[in-house]
Order: C-alpha cells, then structure tokens, then sequence
C-alpha cells in the first residue's frame, strides 16, 4: 500500500510530461508558417457582412457568431456578455492557423467588445493586445474599419430592423446607444486601423476590390520579412 502513491505519483509525472509534448507539438504547429488576419470592424450596417461574403471566394473566412454564442441573453452593453465570443474568436484563428490557412478574414474583431459597455475604453487596450501577441506565433493582426456615414448608417439600421426584429434585444434600434458606438468607433477604433474604406457610397464590389489589393499587398510584405529572417 506504501508504494502506491509513487506509482501514482509517476503517473501523474509521465501524464504532464505527455501533455507537455502535447502541447509543445501543438505549438510547433503553430509556428509553421505565417497567417494574415484581415478584420473587418466597424458599427452595424457598415456592410461587414456583405463584404465578408464576397471575399469567401477568394480567401478563408469566419462569420460573427455572437448571436449563436449569446445563450443567455445578457444585456449587449455588459462586459459579461463579451468573453465567450471574444473566445471563441481566438480560438477560431488559432484553429486556422493551425490548419495551414495563410489568409483569415473575419468579420468583427476581439476590440469591437469594447464598444458597446459604458466604460469600454478601459477594455481596448488588454484587447488590443492580445490580438498583437498572436504576432508571436506568426499570426499577423490587421484592422480594416469599414467607414459609414452616421445618416447612411442609420437608414440602413433601420431597414434591416424591419426585415431582422430580432436584432432590437441588442440595441440596434436605440438612438442614444447607436450614437455612442459610432462616436467609439471613430474616436477609438479608426486610428489603430491599417486601412479605412468608405461604404457609404461605394459598391460592395469596390469594396471588395479595394480590400483584395491591400490583402495581397501585405502578404507581399509578410513573405518579404520571411525570407529576410529565415
């Protein structure tokens, strides 16, 4: 009997040394080549969407899954209702990654859940980040902020309202909280973007285009700062 607590204790040892290997395997995966992540940000109705669909022919997407995750109807402006999508948004682009895609396009990004609570502003920064620390493992971050117009923004808002009530439990209808996101996101998210395209007016395909020449423009600079460090 005096001798089974070694046993279990060298099990317990080879078990964590296993999943050290584990992980360490995991993490030399990781390390395989880089990845671009393209972002697209920006209010509701700015068109991230439609965009993100257009690129899906053209690179490897991820959808905003906040509503499929909302299992418990938090109120939107909570800080409580942010951490299992911003979750599962690091761990779908670890899990791309992984997989050996070398372009991501998402629609939102983990900074975007600072946006809607009252003192979101302390949030960004912890955000902002961690999104920068993927670089460590050669996934590079970029925000694209899709700019709309604040009456363009409204009018569309309002239109899909009508076609997507379900929408109104998280605010979208509401003037007051509709006004502070869009001032957050010109005062606070707009400046740490890599590139600002206007939807207000253009065409999605525009868009579109316009994004595809600013993708492949940085991959040129992410296989140029590969080879200059291989």
């Amino acid at each position: 009997m005096l001798g089974e607590p070694k046993k279990q204790l060298s099990l317990t040892r080879a078990h964590a040394a296993l999943s050290a290997c584990g992980a360490e395997k995991t993490n030399s995966q990781l390390m395989i080549n880089s990845m671009l992540v393209i972002s697209l940000v920006a209010p509701n109705a700015a068109g991230k969407t439609t965009l993100v669909t257009l690129l899906s022919s053209n690179y490897q997407t991820v959808s905003e899954n906040y509503v499929e995750l909302d299992q418990w109807g938090l109120d939107n402006s909570f800080f409580a209702s942010k951490w299992t999508w911003i979750g599962s948004w690091f761990n779908r682009v670890l899990a791309a990654k992984q997989n050996g895609v070398d372009v991501l396009i998402t629609d939102r990004a983990p900074v975007e859940a600072a946006a809607y609570p009252e003192d979101g502003h302390e949030l960004f920064r912890p955000l902002l980040i961690s999104m920068k620390e993927l670089g460590s493992i050669g996934i590079n971050c970029r925000i694209v902020y899709l700019f709309c117009d604040w009456e363009v923004l409204r009018n569309r808002t309002a239109k899909r309202l009508e076609s997507e009530p379900y929408r109104r439990q998280y605010r979208e209808g509401e003037a007051g909280f509709n006004n502070r996101l869009y001032a957050f996101y010109e005062a606070i998210v707009r400046p740490k973007a890599s590139l600002v395209l206007d939807t207000s007016k253009a065409l999605p395909e525009a868009s579109r285009q316009e994004l595809i020449k600013f993708i492949e423009s940085e991959r040129r600079s992410e296989d140029c700062y590969s080879a200059l460090h291989k």
